[in-house]
């Protein structure tokens, strides 16, 4: 068995098996997935599909799985700003039969598409061209809802671009209903949404080294830091930062369909995106970022990947008072005993004022023993 029609540039695979089945007449869902696969297990979703090294090897495709996971399906735009380690396990359980959302993080972001969505000119145009309206991945990206080529409102369907526990019937865009608007408020595409369209394109087909989210809070904090938002202790003032981005982005952030950050909240998104280890956060989230920082999103992750990564800032050991040449090595074991000793009889609250002033000699002269005492 073959795949009855080549996949087309920048499709998503799983619209590629859709115009399979629509050509070969297989409609029921059961049997779709026995000729796909061999079995009934899911396949996952349009935009992360499961079991792909089986399915391509009983379609007799030629293209390898690993440039069909590069090329017609999601995984670049999330390997772009996601841990190399979680990249690196999604693309094994893609090519196997595994939950790539959750080994990514993403099925929990907000921006996560949840239904397939297509541009009413590009419908238009690939009609004429091929006979068929495909899935086409740049129209799937998070955070985008403008078509990144003609610059419209995309147009959203009924199906879903979620991974489904039972088996689902593969629709191509020409018989799903792309008939309804895209779900969030109908404002005018400006420069902002033009840009992030755009950028998000560009990720997909960038084939470079990806820096990862350490790297990538590094390359921030340095640009901000030109910016004046970072002190010379490398403090950032938060409440400029986060009012300074709100003031300039609020639109863009609404229509990505995220909430304003906010400086007070322990779960600000912004502030996020400058520590280290925090590697579940949507592309949109960076990508707004960038353009805070008036960055092109292939020159950050290209610079970005020649930085070390951020690490957490971790409090320095206490180092112990100098002692004056008058304290000798004999009172301070003495004075060492005495305080192990009421350690082990006081077994009550209060022991630090009812031994005041061996307390205050051990914290004058031998500070880093008493933390360690204490802590024991």
């Amino acid at each position: 068995m073959h795949l009855a029609l080549p996949l087309l540039e920048g499709e998503l695979w799983w619209s590629a098996i859709a115009r399979h089945f629509e050509l070969t007449g297989v409609t029921r869902p059961g049997v779709q997935s026995r000729v796909l696969v061999g079995n009934r297990r899911s396949t996952g979703s349009p935009s992360f599909p499961r079991q792909v090294s089986l399915a391509a090897t009983r379609l007799g495709v030629s293209l390898n799985p690993s440039d069909i996971l590069q090329q017609h399906t999601l995984l670049p735009i999330y390997s772009a700003f996601l841990d190399a380690t979680r990249v690196t396990v999604a693309k094994a359980t893609m090519l196997l039969n595994g939950h790539a959302e959750f080994h990514l993080g993403i099925a929990t972001m907000r921006d996560y598409p949840r239904w397939l969505r297509a541009c009413p000119i590009c419908a238009e145009q690939d009609r004429k061209s091929f006979g068929c309206v495909p899935w086409r991945t740049i129209h799937q990206l998070p955070g985008v809802t403008v078509c990144p080529i003609h610059f419209v409102d995309l147009l959203e369907s009924s199906v879903s671009a979620r991974a489904a526990t039972q088996i689902r019937e593969y629709q191509t865009a020409s018989q799903s209903e792309v008939l309804v608007k895209c779900r969030h408020p109908k404002i005018t595409c400006d420069n902002d949404q033009r840009w992030l369209a755009q950028s998000a394109k560009d990720l997909l087909s960038w084939r470079g080294p990806f820096p990862g989210q350490n790297r990538l809070a590094s390359f921030y904090r340095l640009r901000l830091q030109q910016l004046g938002y970072l002190d010379r202790h490398n403090r950032i003032a938060a409440t400029r930062l986060t009012g300074d981005f709100n003031q300039r982005l609020s639109r863009l952030v609404n229509r990505i369909g995220h909430s304003l950050p906010c400086p007070s909240d322990r779960t600000n998104w912004l502030m996020r995106l400058l520590r280290p280890n925090q590697s579940t956060l949507s592309p949109a989230c960076h990508l707004a970022m960038l353009r805070f920082i008036e960055v092109k999103p292939l020159s950050a992750v290209e610079e970005a990947a020649k930085l070390a990564p951020a690490e957490l800032i971790r409090r320095q050991p206490f180092v112990a008072a100098v002692r004056t040449k008058r304290i000798t090595n004999s009172q301070v074991n003495d004075h060492r005993a005495r305080w192990s000793l009421a350690l082990s009889n006081d077994m009550v609250c209060g022991l630090r004022k009812r031994h005041d002033s061996l307390y205050s000699w051990l914290w004058r002269n031998d500070r880093g023993w008493l933390r360690k005492s204490r802590r024991g």
